[in-house]
């Protein structure tokens, strides 16, 4: 949140200005997909769950990814990478 000062008579006003309270989709790995309803904008605190529908592939990295605002969410795509196959 940014604040601006505005200088009035003999007070001091704070305005908030706020970020966007969304974020657009982050997209989806190679080989992947995820459980979020296809849409453009997600809120703050929405949550999309990636996963690797093919059992050759595993995520590199946690599933769950969060939209904390800012256009940011709060970690990047995670990877479908190939399974050791031993």
């Amino acid at each position: 949140m940014t604040l601006i000062i505005s200088h009035r008579q003999s007070f001091i006003r704070y305005y908030p200005i706020f970020s966007d309270p969304y974020c657009r989709h982050p997209g989806r790995p190679s080989h992947g997909d995820s459980t979020a309803p296809a849409k453009d904008y997600y809120l703050v605190g929405e949550k999309i769950v990636f996963y690797c529908p093919s059992p050759e592939y595993k995520l590199n990295s946690e599933n769950v990814l969060s939209c904390i605002g800012a256009g940011k969410w709060s970690r990047k795509v995670p990877l479908c990478l190939l399974a050791n196959r031993n």
